[in-house]
């Protein structure tokens, strides 16, 4: 959850990672390789908002905050392709993760009494400057300080923790099959990447030597043949 726009300014929204597919109820995977913008939007939408009325229910300020949802702009924005690589998960995540409002970089000039600093409009991609006092550049940026023990990233579906135990199994073996899948690095490679040299003649007969097994503490025998 972010509550800040590219200009700092209060523009709460959420970044989403999803997966393309799910498990159905008998445990077995569907992929899919689609999901309809407008449908989301409008579902999402719902949800969230039902949600804060159930917590809020005598709260007029939220009656206020969801009327107001309803008849402005909400949106869900799917950008991008799809993500294959750990890697680049890690690059995403990490970039949201513990994100400040505004980078230092960004930030030109200050006086003591203006702070002026650029972004990038979303719209326009054109390069913006904007000048602040200082007590209104502040302001901007203790807005966004979450609250002590405030939790910015949830978990759901099948990446949360609290799934049943059937699921879990499924989701190891489904990882381990995924696992194996993938061209692993030949034991030759294997010894020259972690020893900088590879001795494939075997001392005692004088015999080329092959992998044909390993085991592993955690998916246990694997058999190259």
């Amino acid at each position: 959850m972010h509550s800040f726009g590219r200009d700092s300014s209060f523009h709460t929204h959420f970044h989403v990672i999803i997966s393309l597919g799910g498990f159905k109820e008998d445990f077995t995977w569907k992929k899919l390789e689609y999901f309809e913008p407008k449908f989301f939007n409008s579902s999402w939408r719902f949800l969230v908002l039902q949600t804060i009325k159930s917590l809020y229910p005598n709260s007029k300020k939220a009656m206020k905050a969801i009327s107001t949802a309803y008849s402005k702009e909400f949106y869900v924005a799917l950008k991008g392709q799809p993500i294959k690589k750990n890697l680049k998960y890690i690059e995403y995540i990490g970039r949201y993760l513990m994100r400040p409002a505004i980078a230092e970089y960004r930030i030109t000039h200050y006086n003591g009494k203006h702070v002026t600093f650029w972004y990038t409009d979303t719209n326009t991609q054109k390069k913006i400057t904007l000048t602040l006092s200082t007590i209104e550049f502040m302001t901007r940026l203790v807005l966004h300080i979450h609250p002590k023990n405030f939790k910015a990233i949830r978990r759901f579906g099948f990446y949360a923790r609290n799934i049943n135990s059937s699921l879990k199994d499924t989701i190891s073996l489904f990882k381990r099959k995924f696992l194996f899948k993938r061209k692993l690095p030949t034991w030759a490679e294997r010894l020259f990447a972690q020893y900088g040299k590879v001795k494939l003649i075997c001392p005692n007969c004088n015999i080329r030597m092959e992998l044909f097994e390993f085991s592993h503490k955690k998916y246990g025998v694997y058999s190259y043949k």
